[in-house]
């Protein structure tokens, strides 16, 4: 007798690609899966449903996808019809039902309201479907310069919500921002004293939570670390960047090394991985040979050496 269970079935998202990134040349390792996906956007429905029907929104946009389990994620170059593709994805739910009649019901319920979208949390869940692509296209084209993921930017102009709809401008905003720069600069090397710069700044979101970081000697998240580089970079009229202090821990080492922005516009860009992975590999040595600050020296001498030799050699 077979027995499979809902959860068995449920747990095959986290293995299912999102194929669209994957023709689009991200590695396997690299690419979103489809429960990172609906977990994204239950997470970011929290943050813009209103009080009212946020539980609903949040277990729409968790479940919205689900059938994927099943069929797979079916893209459009896969030239499956539409009727095709609903097909598929009944007999997904007819399947869940059939190994869990109470969750399986439920689940299709959510689906069919979700695909009418005639209901408030499902107007938000899509909306928040096209917001989570977007980002995070964004980051693929930060992470993979050469690939093109710029057809990507009109899902901003098809939010209905207002206030998503604004901050998917500002995503723009950014990406177009960060296209200029990456074709004007040759060589980035990283940050200095640009945490404490945020910090001062007047309308700063991060003041506190900055000073909060310096009095404990904790080093800030690497997410927020970058996004104030990439600001910084932004306004740098130069074609060599060189900023002290960075990074302080192997965590935003490898958040910048998953940037590889570096690739775009420097055919030097191995050295200075070559450059940050020592500088990772004089991490280890904190424990019995030194402390940071020597750790930090010697390896800003190895650094400015470095960028001595890469600025007299860059054509301007």
């Amino acid at each position: 007798m077979a027995n499979v269970s809902i959860r068995d079935v449920l747990s095959k998202l986290s293995d299912e690609k999102r194929r669209g990134w994957l023709l689009r040349g991200i590695p396997a390792a690299e690419c979103e899966s489809v429960a990172e996906h609906s977990s994204s956007v239950a997470l970011i429905c929290e943050a813009y449903a209103p009080s009212e029907f946020k539980a609903a929104a949040v277990e729409l946009a968790a479940a919205h996808d689900v059938a994927e389990a099943v069929t797979g994620d079916i893209v459009p170059s896969d030239n499956i019809s539409k009727e095709e593709k609903l097909s598929r994805e009944q007999l997904a739910y007819c399947f869940f039902e059939s190994v869990d009649p109470q969750v399986g019901l439920r689940l299709k319920e959510l689906w069919q309201e979700y695909e009418s979208n005639q209901t408030e949390s499902a107007n938000l869940v899509h909306d928040v479907d096209k917001l989570q692509r977007l980002d995070r296209a964004f980051k693929y084209a930060r992470r993979y310069p050469r690939l093109d993921f710029s057809d990507f930017k009109k899902d901003a102009g098809a939010i209905q919500n207002k206030q998503m709809f604004d901050d998917a401008q500002g995503v723009l905003q950014r990406w177009n921002a960060w296209e200029g720069s990456s074709r004007k600069h040759k060589f980035i090397f990283v940050i200095g004293e640009l945490l404490r710069a945020e910090q001062s700044r007047p309308n700063s979101r991060f003041q506190a939570f900055l000073a909060k970081s310096f009095a404990l000697s904790i080093p800030v998240p690497p997410m927020l670390l970058m996004e104030i580089l990439r600001s910084a970079i932004q306004d740098q009229p130069h074609d060599v960047v060189f900023l002290d202090g960075f990074p302080l821990t192997e965590q935003q080492l490898e958040e910048f090394e998953k940037e590889r922005r570096v690739e775009a516009f420097s055919t030097r860009a191995g050295e200075m991985v070559r450059l940050l992975q020592e500088r990772k590999n004089l991490f280890h040595r904190i424990d019995s040979e030194g402390s940071v600050d020597d750790v930090q020296h010697e390896f800003l001498q190895r650094a400015m050496s470095t960028i001595r030799f890469m600025d007299s050699s860059i054509e301007h």
